[in-house]
């Protein structure tokens, strides 16, 4: 197998013993999902349905692998979305994501961007396994420099952490998930 030099210079992220799906950041916590009910979440995706068209916007709120609550929003629509309708979900200093993981058979997985904001650390357990990650979210850190924060405290301010990301709940390595 050929791999690409940045791949080539990534340490191995173990899956475990098991050899279970990886798990996925859900309500708070990591979830394995074997199947469909093991799902739940809130999220927002983009598509298109063909060139001319141009993009739809997609909310799914699932529970236990149910559609609680969906929506779509396209060119389709009747008489076409008021102006501005995006907004009602990007206040607050949220931003319009796709979460973006990346993963080799050789090197393990890779979580890039998250909905929380942009990774920039991988907490890993004696065993290699990620068990959380930190963020900064792009879109606080935006507000908090057009409030005329720094912008190298604004970052700080903007950071945070997902899962057992300290070494007293078990991580005993960081790695740069882009790099190592």
């Amino acid at each position: 197998m050929q791999y690409s030099r940045e791949v080539e210079e990534m340490c191995c992220v173990a899956k475990g013993p098991k050899h279970d799906p990886a798990p996925i950041p859900e309500e708070g916590k990591w979830i394995a999902a074997k199947q469909i009910t093991d799902i739940s979440g809130f999220t927002h995706g983009i598509g298109w349905c063909a060139p001319q068209q141009g993009a739809c916007k997609l909310t799914l709120n699932v529970k236990q692998g149910v559609i609680v609550y969906g929506r779509t929003q396209s060119a389709f629509s009747d008489d076409g979305l008021v102006v501005g309708a995006g907004l009602e979900d990007l206040g607050k200093g949220l931003r319009s994501q796709v979460g973006t993981m990346y993963g080799t058979a050789a090197k393990g997985v890779r979580y890039l961007e998250m909905a929380e904001g942009y990774v920039t650390r991988l907490a890993l357990d004696a065993d290699n396994q990620v068990i959380g990650y930190e963020f900064v979210s792009l879109g606080k850190m935006t507000d908090f420099i057009k409030k005329g924060t720094e912008p190298n405290e604004a970052w700080k301010k903007a950071m945070g952490h997902y899962g057992r990301f300290s070494e007293e709940q078990g991580a005993v390595k960081y790695i740069d998930p882009r790099k190592e």
